[in-house]
């Protein structure tokens, strides 16, 4: 990055804290206000472009605002999905409780229209997410990597499918400590067995993340370490573990 300022993205001035809560706010209300029509052919497209754009600049506070636009963003998409979500389950109780002919026609056309934005709004929530991600999970400053981590804290907690769980990999990694602890907290909901077997995708996960989490749990870091030995938890639930990684876990109790 070409500045060092403190923006009030990272500043610890009075008033920041609030600024910081509300300026993603903005932005996820910018992409959950309008109807998913209009979002997809003419909100979204004006907002993306100049929020990657941005995000590419060399100074880092400008690079900052604008990935934590981005992300707020995304999570505005994520609501007007939600909501589509809970219209569809809806239509199909409906549907399945209703035999009036016409009144069942009726529920089906919108039924399927609905889905068919939902697939359009997952569809450029995940382009979006991973151009994002794949741009500045990678940036020279930490900052910015750790807003990035936050995001995928709250996005693994929808337990989905997408594509950015890729970024996990490195972020486990990264030389920041708060990035570390951040990425593992971001496994944590993912790796939960509580409502049944893993998916085959996040099992295929976690094992290729296994070796990483244990080599974390002796992390110099206390907040890393500790991260990770709930991590560790969470695959000895999910039958992940092998025995003799147990050895490495007991070791620090």
């Amino acid at each position: 990055g070409g500045d060092f300022t403190q923006h009030w993205l990272v500043s610890r001035d009075k008033g920041a804290t609030r600024t910081r809560e509300n300026y993603p706010a903005i932005w996820r209300e910018l992409a959950s206000a309008p109807s998913p029509e209009t979002l997809l052919k003419d909100v979204l497209p004006r907002l993306r472009a100049w929020t990657l754009a941005l995000a590419e600049c060399r100074f880092r506070s400008i690079r900052h605002c604008a990935t934590v636009a981005g992300l707020g963003l995304v999570d505005g998409l994520q609501q007007q999905c939600n909501e589509i979500q809970g219209f569809c389950d809806t239509a199909e109780r409906r549907l399945a409780e209703t035999e009036v002919d016409t009144t069942r026609a009726q529920i089906s056309k919108e039924l399927k229209r609905q889905r068919q934005l939902l697939k359009n709004l997952l569809d450029a929530r995940d382009s979006f997410a991973a151009t994002l991600l794949s741009r500045r999970c990678k940036d020279v400053d930490a900052d910015i990597r750790y807003s990035c981590i936050e995001a995928l804290n709250r996005w693994a907690q929808l337990r989905g499918e997408a594509s950015w769980k890729q970024y996990l990999h490195f972020a486990i990694n990264d030389d920041e400590a708060k990035v570390r602890a951040a990425a593992l907290l971001a496994l944590q909901p993912l790796f939960r067995s509580d409502d049944g077997p893993l998916s085959t995708e996040v099992k295929s996960l976690a094992e290729d993340l296994r070796p990483r989490i244990l080599e974390r749990c002796h992390d110099i870091d206390a907040s890393v370490s500790a991260a990770a030995l709930r991590c560790a938890c969470d695959l000895a639930k999910a039958e992940v573990l092998k025995e003799e990684d147990y050895g490495r876990i007991t070791d620090l109790v």
